[in-house]
């Protein structure tokens, strides 16, 4: 009997110490691992170096099922802080889906980030914006330094370092880093001054007219009425979802890298060159469209030709695109950046400077959000603005002159519109149809 008990204890004790190596050997995964757990039956994913198993939560998610499922497999980090950064809900969910922590084998660090430029908005702020790292797994995010010091990391391409003090200049570099903590070298140092103490403390009117346009599964384009002040509007302030995202010195902007069949908000502010801030404009909310499996971009759009109407607006056209489903829409660049789209071939771009040279391009989109080749390189300069010697007697004509410009590029400019309208609904009735 004693014999017996003597082997239960020993087999109890190699039992409990399998147990324990299995225990040990599982809260331990590498990123091969969790690839292999990929589908919405088998859903695991990484944030911050730790892994979670998502698959019962994939129902759950009041967002739909399609965010959770776009990240089974993979390393999620980017996307779930960006979409939810350090809200406590989303976190405390999060973790009572954790399994295990990552076993970290990357050794190889992202490539540095380019192009890092810096724009001063005021004499408390300076925004810094650069070109993304790569890596051979992901870029988790980046750190920001200022004066050679750390300041903060975001897991964006932008930055906006507040709370500065007037007419003090500050240099800025940034570094990437992947889920293991290795780290790019550092990019070029970019400086920039702000702004001095201004006596101006009258804010801008309040953008109007906010609206939303969903292009993609991943992007949404948003555009506002001009506001106005009184000494001159700066730039506008972009906020989804209640957290400032951009500044753009125009009435429109690009949201880009968006996550499939999300609903976003937006509000928009104006703001001055003292820093004063319009209250907020109207809110807009807008749902990205779901993934497709289109993965065929549109042709280029070909022939893009100008008129030049005045010395201060140009008439652009092109032949239209063609797709294996359906071409949304253009959006149109200016000297290389994204300034419109429309969903016609054809735009007007007005408020330009005379006797200045332009370059255009146009690229075709789909539902999909495939992007097409851009369209040949268009180069055109404004007219000269015609300025004649007038005698005192005569400066109501020279006045007059102008406004009848002013007048005629409006009317064109609704002409145009009303074109695009034409257009649109033509459109719609061939869908019908």
């Amino acid at each position: 009997m004693k014999r017996i008990l003597s082997m239960l204890a020993i087999l109890v004790v190699v039992i409990w110490t399998a147990s324990l190596a299995n225990t040990a050997e599982a809260t331990n995964y590498t990123l091969a691992q969790v690839q292999t757990h990929n589908t919405s039956t088998d859903c695991w994913t990484i944030v911050n170096n730790k892994v979670y198993n998502l698959t019962s939560y994939i129902a759950l998610h009041p967002g739909g099922s399609s965010a959770i499922i776009a990240l089974c497999g993979t390393n999620g980090t980017t996307g779930f802080t960006t979409q939810h950064s350090s809200s406590t809900n989303p976190n405390n969910t999060l973790a009572s889906y954790y399994i295990g922590d990552l076993t970290v084998l990357d050794t190889s660090a992202p490539t540095i980030p380019t192009n890092l430029t810096t724009a001063t908005i005021s004499p408390t702020q300076i925004n810094l914006a650069w070109t993304a790292a790569t890596d051979n797994v992901t870029v988790t995010g980046y750190a920001i330094f200022r004066d050679g010091s750390e300041l903060a990391t975001t897991t964006n391409t932008t930055f906006h370092n507040t709370g500065l003090t007037a007419s003090t200049t500050y240099s800025y570099l940034v570094k990437a880093f992947d889920a293991a903590g290795n780290r790019s070298a550092s990019s070029t140092i970019a400086s920039a001054t702000t702004l001095a103490t201004s006596t101006d403390s009258t804010t801008p009117s309040v953008p109007t007219n906010l609206s939303a346009n969903v292009i993609s599964a991943t992007q949404i384009n948003l555009n506002w009425s001009t506001s106005t002040d009184n000494i001159a509007v700066t730039g506008y302030a972009i906020f989804r979802n209640g957290t400032e995202i951009a500044n753009v010195p125009n009435n429109n902007f690009s949201n880009v890298g968006l996550t499939a069949s999300t609903s976003y908000s937006y509000v928009v502010q104006a703001y001055d060159a003292a820093g004063n801030r319009s209250a907020n404009s109207n809110v807009v909310s807008a749902t990205t469209l779901a993934t497709s499996t289109d993965t065929v971009s549109p042709s280029a759009p070909k022939k893009l030709k100008a008129h030049l109407i005045s010395y201060k607006h140009i008439n652009l056209e092109w032949k239209k695109s063609k797709d294996n489903k359906k071409v949304a829409g253009y959006k149109i660049y200016r000297n290389g950046i994204e300034i419109a789209t429309v969903k016609n071939n054809h735009y007007n771009d007005i408020g330009l400077t005379a006797s200045t040279t332009y370059t255009y391009t146009v690229k075709a989109y789909d539902k999909a959000g495939n992007l097409s080749a851009a369209s040949n390189t268009l180069t055109v300069t404004t007219r000269a603005k015609k300025i004649k010697e007038f005698k005192p007697v005569n400066q109501d004509k020279h006045e007059n002159e102008d406004k009848i410009n002013k007048k005629d590029d409006d009317k064109l400019s609704k002409i145009e519109q009303l074109k695009d309208k034409i257009s649109a609904k033509i459109e719609k009735i061939k869908n019908k149809k």
